[in-house]
């Protein structure tokens, strides 16, 4: 028996190091791929800019990163629209973004389409 084990030892010592040499470089293969997966989503972190905010207050902002306007609990930069599915708009209701003061020309609230 135990010249059976010598004489197939060399054997077994080799297939265990191909074992280990092809996880090694599977293991490897895969952390390249996380380090990867990490330094695109660092890139994109660093260049995105947020345009949806939650602050520590409850308060929330949409489509600027800086905290709402005082007395506001939600607040959307820009114009917004209003519709019942995620479709085509073709009529909605529509709030204008502006910083002023409302006009006959220049409604706040209005519709689109």
């Amino acid at each position: 028996m135990w010249i059976i084990i010598i004489h197939y030892m060399p054997r077994i010592i080799k297939s265990v190091f191909k074992q280990s040499h092809v996880l090694i470089l599977k293991t490897k293969l895969v952390m390249k791929r996380q380090i990867f997966t990490i330094v695109i989503t660092s890139l994109f972190y660093i260049v995105s800019n947020a345009q949806i905010k939650y602050f520590n207050d409850g308060n929330f902002i949409i489509g600027s990163s800086t905290s709402p306007v005082s007395g506001a609990r939600l607040q959307v930069t820009g114009n917004s629209t209003f519709t019942a599915t995620n479709t085509t708009i073709t009529s909605a209701a529509m709030i204008r973004g502006l910083n002023g003061y409302s006009t006959a020309s220049t409604p706040d609230f209005t519709y689109y389409g």
